[in-house]
């Protein structure tokens, strides 16, 4: 799991299994309806983080019983590193394995040892299982642990690792707000751009006057839904089939899961699904809705399924146009009061994108719209990219400080000198 080193005086290395002990209790959640409950679904994956809690009276199942100051180790899918250590009595998922303080482990020490990234693929590497991996106890306690025998010892390296950690916190969570700048920066952009704010120097240089307003569909040279036949896709070969999934990132991304459905197929029934390159695609079921990508050249022909709706541009309205205006998101919000759907989902309808109302600058203020546009997304994303770089060597200091306790050497030994 980790290089060999020298151990500090009065340090060990034990299986997981001889130094820690396993809670083993399981309880009716019917007989404690008031407890507080925690699922995988409430912890923050890396972090320790306790997103919420659920009650007793929400599961079903026999749970596992835990008091304050006890360790949960999501065993189910185990690279997701969830680790809790609740400072409140509750029941937990049986998703986890529940430790509480042993006679050698202080229960914050084995919480941050069993946080770091190595141990998570430590425990993916020995689980069971490929779609939905768990790792199991008697995979589990054959860990190594290394560990000062005195447990003084213990809350000091977790006393370092907490202040070494506050630091990295900090650079976190201004991090995480350059992010949330950068994409209102982009929003703010998209919503200039189509309110004609980003090209009024240009416009009124040129003797412009206001844009005017059109349906999608007198717009566009077509406005179309697509559909999904009950037995139709292979693998390989055949007219590529578009479905939400592929759509990442304000972009067509086919190397995921690709599916085609058989020329044949497509030529008599599902011709009206065709997309071409150049359309642009917009998700009309959700959440989340608003993911938006030009069609490629990768193929000629493409078909979309009846989630997508695509718009075709004309001599009115360009390809990046169309774009920009969809990925501000103006329609959309138009319209969801308006939005229907089954418990969970939103829906748009082929009616309701036919209706969108579309303002029409003319061809060259669209390609000067375009333009700008690009420019600002390109200084936006070389920001994003040093945020993300930033955020990176957090992450890697954060369990560099991880690795550096559990190898002795953020605080010295009672034992030395």
């Amino acid at each position: 799991m980790s290089d060999d080193f020298e151990l500090p005086n009065g340090w060990v290395v034990k299986p997981l299994g001889d130094a820690a002990h396993l809670v083993k209790d399981k309880v009716d959640p019917t007989t404690v309806p008031e407890a507080r409950y925690i699922g995988l679904e409430h912890v923050e994956s890396h972090t320790m983080r306790l997103l919420g809690c659920g009650r007793g009276s929400d599961v079903k199942s026999a749970k596992t019983m835990f008091a304050a100051g006890d360790v949960l180790y999501g065993k189910l899918r185990p690279y997701l590193n969830k680790v809790a250590r609740p400072t409140f009595d509750g029941i937990s998922s049986t998703d986890f394995l529940v430790f509480t303080e042993s006679d050698q482990l202080d229960a914050g020490y084995l919480a941050q040892f069993l946080n770091q990234l190595s141990v998570a693929n430590y425990a993916h590497h020995v689980s069971a299982g490929v779609e939905l991996p768990r790792v199991g106890w008697k995979s589990l306690s054959a860990l190594p642990i290394v560990f000062p025998t005195s447990k003084v010892e213990q809350r000091a390296v977790v006393a370092e690792i907490t202040r070494a950690r506050t630091h990295g916190t900090s650079a976190g969570n201004h991090l995480r707000a350059a992010r949330r700048a950068i994409e209102r920066f982009r929003q703010a952009v998209l919503a200039a751009a189509c309110s004609g704010r980003l090209t009024t120097d240009w416009r009124d240089s040129r003797g412009l006057g206001e844009w005017e307003i059109e349906r999608a569909d007198d717009a566009c040279s077509k406005v179309q839904s697509g559909s999904t036949p009950k037995v139709w896709h292979t693998d390989d070969g055949g007219i590529p089939f578009l479905k939400v999934y592929n759509i990442v990132d304000q972009k067509v991304n086919f190397d995921y899961r690709p599916q085609f459905i058989s020329p044949e197929l497509f030529q008599t029934k599902y011709r009206r699904t065709e997309a071409l390159p150049g359309d642009v695609l917009m998700n009309i079921v959700g959440p989340p809705l608003g993911k938006v990508a030009i069609v490629t050249d990768q193929y000629p022909t493409w078909s979309i399924n009846q989630a997508i709706t695509l718009f075709r541009p004309s001599e009115r309205v360009s390809t990046d146009w169309l774009y920009i205006f969809l990925c501000s998101g103006i329609s959309v919000a138009e319209v969801m009061n308006d939005t229907k759907g089954t418990v969970g989902q939103v829906n748009i309808s082929l009616t309701q994108c036919r209706s969108f109302e579309i303002p029409i600058p003319t061809m060259h203020e669209q390609l000067e719209i375009a333009r700008r546009v690009d420019a600002l997304f390109t200084l936006a994303q070389g920001v994003a990219s040093r945020v993300n770089a930033a955020t990176r060597r957090v992450d890697r200091s954060s369990q560099a400080v991880l690795a550096k306790a559990f190898r002795g050497e953020l605080v010295a030994s009672s034992e030395s000198g």
